[in-house]
């Protein structure tokens, strides 16, 4: 096979990877941020509760350590004065709780950014395999020019391309499968026991719940359902892919949520990171794409 094959394929995944690391970081950060944040406020409600026992401090003083008060304000355009809009009132108490809430909202929408990025990389992916071989592409998909044209284009413009594909980046995945049957073979059988049509089913519809219900169900039994018939999950397969799919939602502040916070377990020596479990989700499937697509192509030129 072309070493250039290998090379372009090897390039878009490094740079996808290189943007899922730095993603990481971000997560990171939000949770060693919010566990100081958690430990400062923590540190406060004993100070303040310590504060309230005694009896030579006025009460005024005593509710006033224990709560934020916080002015919200904008410019008005008629009067070009800053006037107020709201005024909150929160206790230590519900600064925690919210807390929780505040770090899963960041991992969702690290979430949201990780699966864009993965819908770019089989754009990229899906034009330079164009770019090297035209017939691996539908006709349609080139839009309306010769084939003596074709050959004089670059990547980008094949990426133009990609990009515009009706359904893209599905309709993309749907020609790898088709094109390369052991992709589809790969995403059901694997060395890890993950079922990647059900993963990359349940993380393109997180998304679509983040960015338009703030990452909230507004029933959460047809959402799953929803997921559980583009998966294609045989009734087999369901009690499995439900537990599954179970692993990443639940309750805050008693509304079902898409749930990313990392879980204590076994008696709190160990964790489930659930927003790393979803990325590293991601990984190995764009590892499963990039290799058996290397594959195919080698054995294309090999007989």
């Amino acid at each position: 096979m072309n070493s250039h094959y290998q090379e372009l394929l090897h390039e878009q995944l490094d740079t996808f990877l290189k943007k899922i690391s730095t993603v990481q970081l971000y997560a990171a950060s939000v949770k060693s941020n919010t566990k100081k944040l958690e430990a400062e406020l923590t540190s406060k409600k004993q100070a303040a509760e310590k504060l309230k026992e005694r009896e030579d401090i006025d009460p005024v003083l005593k509710e006033l350590n224990y709560v934020e008060l916080r002015r919200f304000t904008y410019i008005n355009p008629y009067t070009g004065q800053r006037d107020i809009f709201d005024f909150k009132k929160t206790n230590l108490e519900e600064q925690l709780k919210n807390l929780h809430l505040y770090k899963n909202r960041q991992y969702q929408w690290l979430l949201v950014e990780v699966y864009e990025f993965f819908e770019d990389y089989i754009e990229w992916l899906y034009a330079s395999i164009g770019f090297l071989n035209n017939s691996f592409w539908v006709a349609s998909d080139f839009g309306d020019i010769s084939i003596l044209e074709i050959k004089d284009k670059d990547l980008n413009w094949f990426h133009a391309k990609a990009v515009i594909k009706k359904k893209a980046p599905q309709s993309i995945i749907e020609r790898f499968r088709l094109k390369v049957p052991k992709i589809s073979q790969m995403e059901l059988v694997s060395a890890n026991n993950t079922n990647y049509r059900l993963a990359l089913k349940l993380i393109e519809n997180f998304r679509h719940v983040i960015v338009h219900h703030n990452g909230n169900f507004n029933n959460k039994n047809e959402f799953i359902q929803l997921v559980l018939d583009k998966a294609m999950v045989g009734k087999n397969m369901k009690e499995s892919a439900l537990h599954y799919i179970s692993q990443f939602t639940g309750k805050i502040n008693d509304v079902d949520t898409i749930l990313l916070l990392e879980e204590n377990i076994h008696s709190g020596f160990m964790h489930f990171d659930r927003l790393n479990k979803l990325i590293e989700t991601i990984i190995s499937y764009s590892f499963i794409i990039n290799n058996e697509l290397i594959a195919h192509f080698e054995s294309k030129t090999s007989i």
